[in-house]
């Protein structure tokens, strides 16, 4: 039997087919805390409580083998769980073969009895506290992080999840605990390998600025003895910004299938999406949306005490009626960006649920929900109250939003004051569908947001901020400042947003 399990491990729709049977007939993720099992080998293992659990995939808990402290992991299933199983047995045996600090694997197999794939390893005894709090990490573990990989890759050992709950601190070293995500090459990683490597743990890590993404390079760069220069550190941060890019770009497509604290709802008149962390999954949406509300600004309302920006998303019109069938529809696509933006760490309302309108596949109208504070106001009428000085501040945030969107090739077909509000001082991009994305491999794209870019440029100017100031800052020509809504023939504009 287990090794017809081995062959079909990787199957993973079986497993899904067993564990929706398992919900039908009642049956739930077994309790595996305060348990004893005598594995194939003969050993007892008694578990303690749990540590972690994801629901239908993963139970890890603490327990004692042969009166050993140990660690037991075990991937429930008989069929899908195996692959991830597999690879994390694969990964904690390449980091003792490479000689990384590690636990000691010992027992790893199938425990018929749960069923589960089950791994055993030695207990980490972590002496201090661990992991850092919040998302802001201080300097000498981001450093201790960076010697850790230095470590690794220079042992032949490439990490893919790297996150500072896969290491334990003990005896004043990081202890890899986790290989699911690990392989093991003949020798130390190569300049390319070892830098994609910190490129993608930069990528998931938008709370470090890129100042101590620099700094962080320069570190890894000295562990490994490499020489390297100013050219070389913008190359890499470049390739971090797109890393991000496309971790946001994943982020928000999954929070669209209800991934983590993301809850999705789906009947045959709605759709709702809804982070839990701020509202209850159980919102009565008749009571909360309102039936008129404009589209630019919206309606301020109010969930208990959450004060919520509500936008109503029109349907698109007949001749692109089908577009929602292949993009989404427009509360969807607004949804997506205002999440990528705010993975991005870039000023946007913090989205909190999306409700959209349907009729079987057809999709029509919605609303946005964002976390506002109602006495934000239009930037327009921001600019028409303060003095000089508070004038100039929001320039400055208006021009490092703009070269944000340039660095992570993104723009904005809309950037104007209109899209925009200032929240006490701080400048937010309210029009998030404006926001367009743009490949790597594509070229054209500084004409481009230069082009977009444009609009604003004219209005800071109207508003007798000073011209050359204006026109410097956002790296433009006088020349190209030519009409009032900066049409350029040559580029090709988007004529309907469909409001």
């Amino acid at each position: 039997m287990e090794a017809l399990l081995l062959v079909i491990g990787s199957v993973h729709w079986l497993d899904d087919i067993w564990l929706a049977i398992s919900f039908l007939a009642g049956a739930r993720s077994p309790g595996l805390a305060q348990r004893e099992f005598r594995l194939r080998n003969g050993a007892v293992l008694r578990t303690g409580e749990e540590i972690q659990r994801f629901a239908g995939k993963r139970v890890v808990t603490h327990g004692w083998l042969d009166g050993r402290r140990v660690v037991a992991k075990f991937y429930l299933g008989a069929f899908g769980q195996w692959w991830e199983w597999y690879r994390g047995v694969r990964g904690a045996r390449a980091f003792l073969a490479a000689g990384v600090p590690a636990p000691a694997v010992h027992y790893a197999g199938y425990l018929s009895a749960v069923p589960a794939w089950l791994t055993v390893m030695d207990h980490v005894d972590v002496d201090e506290p661990w992991p850092p709090e919040g998302d802001a990490m201080p300097e000498e573990i981001h450093f201790r992080l960076l010697a850790t990989m230095a470590e690794l890759h220079a042992r032949g050992i490439q990490q893919n999840d790297l996150n500072a709950k896969n290491f334990l601190p003990s005896s004043g070293r990081l202890f890899a605990i986790d290989g699911d995500r690990a392989r093991r090459y003949g020798t130390a990683l190569s300049r390319r390998r070892a830098l994609a490597n910190l490129v993608r743990f930069y990528g998931g890590k938008t709370a470090f600025p890129e100042a101590a993404v620099i700094a962080g390079y320069r570190y890894y760069c000295e562990q490994r003895q490499w020489a390297w220069n100013e050219v070389d550190e913008q190359q890499f941060l470049a390739s971090v910004r797109l890393a991000r890019r496309a971790t946001a770009e994943r982020v928000a497509a999954r929070s669209r299938r209800g991934w983590k604290h993301f809850s999705l709802k789906r009947t045959d008149q709605r759709r709702s999406i809804v982070d839990r962390r701020v509202l209850p999954t159980d919102t009565q949406w008749d009571r909360l949306l309102p039936t008129t509300v404009t589209e630019q600004t919206g309606h301020i309302a109010k969930a208990g005490e959450i004060p919520l920006r509500i936008r109503r998303l029109a349907g698109e019109t007949l001749g692109i009626g089908l577009s929602p069938l292949v993009l989404g529809s427009r509360p969807m696509r607004a949804w997506t960006t205002s999440i990528l933006l705010r993975r991005l760490r870039l000023p946007v309302e913090r989205p909190v649920a999306v409700v959209e309108q349907r009729l079987g596949l057809l999709r029509h109208e919605g609303y946005l929900l964002q976390q506002a504070n109602p006495q934000a106001i239009p930037a327009i009428a921001a600019f028409a109250m303060l003095p000089p000085a508070a004038r100039a501040d929001l320039i400055k945030q208006i021009v490092s939003l703009a070269q944000r969107l340039h660095a992570l090739r993104l723009t904005h077909d809309n950037f104007q004051l209109g899209a925009l509000i200032v929240d006490r001082g701080r400048v937010l991009l309210l029009d998030v569908e404006g926001v367009r994305r743009y490949p790597a491999w594509l070229p054209g794209f500084n004409a481009v947001w230069r082009r977009d870019m444009t609009p604003m440029v004219n209005q800071l100017l109207e508003l007798g901020e000073g011209a050359d100031g204006v026109s410097e800052a956002f790296a433009l020509p006088r020349a190209a400042i030519s009409a009032r809504d900066g049409s350029d023939e040559s580029v090709p504009r988007r004529s309907d947003r469909n409001s």
